[in-house]
C-alpha cells in the first residue's frame, strides 16, 4: 500500500495531486499487468497447442478397408505426412522424378532467382533489341541502295 503525504496549505489542490498520481500509478500497473498476462497466456497456449499437435501426429491406428478389416501395419499422421513429402513424383512421362520437398525448394529458388535477375534480363533484352534494330535498319538501307544502284554515305 502506498501512502503519499505533503502539505501546501490548499487541501483541494493536494487532493487533486494525489488523485492524479494514484490514477497514473493504477494506469501503469494495469498496462504492465496486461502485458505480463498476455505474454503468460501466449506462452501457455503455445505449449498446449504443441502438445496437442504432437499427440495427434504420433497417435497410431491401423488402416482398414471399407468393411473395417485391418489392411496394413499401424501408422500415424506423422508417418503419412513423411510419406507424402518424400514420395517421388514426376510431372511428365520420362521426366526426372523428384520428391515434393525437392520440387517445392526448386520452385522457391527459381522464383527468387527470377525476381533477382529480372532487372538484369530486362536490360539485356532492351540492349539486344536496340542492337538488332540498328543492324536490321543498316542491312535494309544497304539492300535498298544496292537495288537502286546508288551509293549512300
Amino acid at each position: 500500500m502506498f501512502k503519499i503525504e505533503f502539505e501546501t496549505g490548499d487541501e483541494d489542490f493536494e487532493d487533486r495531486i494525489v488523485e492524479r498520481a494514484a490514477g497514473r500509478l493504477v494506469e501503469q500497473f494495469s498496462e504492465d499487468a496486461q502485458d505480463k498476462l498476455r505474454h503468460m497466456v501466449e506462452e501457455k497456449a503455445a505449449v498446449v497447442v504443441e502438445e496437442a499437435i504432437r499427440k495427434v501426429a504420433s497417435e497410431q491406428w491401423v488402416e482398414t478397408n471399407r468393411y473395417g478389416e485391418p489392411t496394413g501395419a499401424k501408422t500415424s499422421l506423422a508417418d503419412l505426412v513423411r510419406q507424402q513429402l518424400t514420395k517421388e513424383t514426376s510431372a511428365r512421362y520420362g521426366a526426372e522424378s523428384k520428391t515434393f520437398v525437392q520440387t517445392t525448394i526448386d520452385n522457391v529458388v527459381a522464383g527468387v532467382l527470377r525476381q533477382e535477375f529480372r532487372p538484369i534480363i530486362d536490360e539485356a533484352c532492351a540492349q539486344l533489341r536496340k542492337q538488332l534494330g540498328e543492324a536490321f535498319a543498316g542491312s535494309v538501307k544497304d539492300a535498298i541502295a544496292q537495288i537502286m544502284g546508288v551509293r549512300l554515305t
